[in-house]
């Protein structure tokens, strides 16, 4: 009786065992849906500690070196930081799951053609002729004055890396993914989802988001600053986002999970 009770115990531990190796062995197959690694900006290098500091965001940098300037709030900044969150120099926004978000300026009424962006590198390229979908959500910040329509969403092969424009700070290129130019993103106090898909030419592997399109062409609305009891940290005559939950996955594959760092 005793043996046939023990033989039965072995038994269970071995199919628990064999179910914990697939259920292992299988998840990263279901986090490879997502090929934005970090798209909440939640997994950190360190803390932010003043303006600027994307690169602190795990596998996110800006694309426009020693010229620009793009933000990450995080709530291990501390309540009195610039960058904190949900309260920030800019205004005050809870993230959508996670302790932060991104920001960026996109445009400035009194700097010709003065632009923010973010970058990261995918999980892996993208296929040829495969249509891949994406979504992000972005909020407009309590102290800017501006709003637009022309954000967007550029994929590339190679990574955009300049120390110098001929443009001012405007990255000259067409976006695969962009918002409605009759869409003014004017929310303050919602995220707004920002969503489509395209068709891959193949072996793009860096994701940059922003507003690719010259002054003249962006299309902008003047509305009311909501809150401005904080210095700003940028000119109120400009329009400034906060960037959170960026996902990109192939159309015909459904989302199940976002990617992990394993290292």
């Amino acid at each position: 009786m005793l043996l046939s009770i023990k033989n039965k115990v072995v038994d269970s531990l071995k199919k628990q065992a064999l179910f914990v190796c697939f259920f292992i062995s299988f998840t990263p197959l279901l986090s490879q849906n997502n090929l934005v690694i970090n798209g909440g900006f939640d997994s950190l290098t360190q803390c932010p500690s003043n303006v600027g500091d994307i690169s602190k965001a795990y596998n996110w940098f800006q694309p426009i070196r020693n010229f620009s300037s793009s933000e990450l709030f995080n709530l291990c900044s501390g309540v009195s930081s610039l960058v904190s969150f949900p309260k920030n120099v800019v205004g005050y926004q809870q993230s959508i799951g996670g302790d932060g978000y991104a920001g960026i300026g996109v445009y400035f009424s009194t700097y010709t053609n003065y632009r923010e962006y973010i970058e990261a590198k995918l999980l892996s390229p993208l296929k040829a002729d495969y249509t891949y979908c994406m979504e992000f959500y972005i909020s407009l910040a309590d102290t800017v004055n501006f709003a637009v329509s022309s954000i967007g969403a550029y994929f590339s092969n190679d990574s955009i890396l300049i120390d110098n424009l001929p443009n001012n700070y405007l990255i000259s290129v067409i976006p695969q993914i962009q918002n409605d130019s009759l869409t003014i993103l004017s929310d303050k106090k919602n995220w707004t989802k920002i969503s489509d898909d395209f068709v891959a030419l193949g072996g793009e592997q860096f994701l940059t988001i922003g507003n690719f399109y010259d002054d003249n062409i962006t299309t902008k609305h003047i509305i009311q600053v909501s809150n401005n009891s904080n210095p700003p940290l940028i000119s109120a005559n400009s329009a400034y986002y906060y960037i959170e939950n960026i996902i990109v996955y192939a159309c015909d594959s459904p989302l199940v999970e976002e990617p992990q760092d394993t290292t």
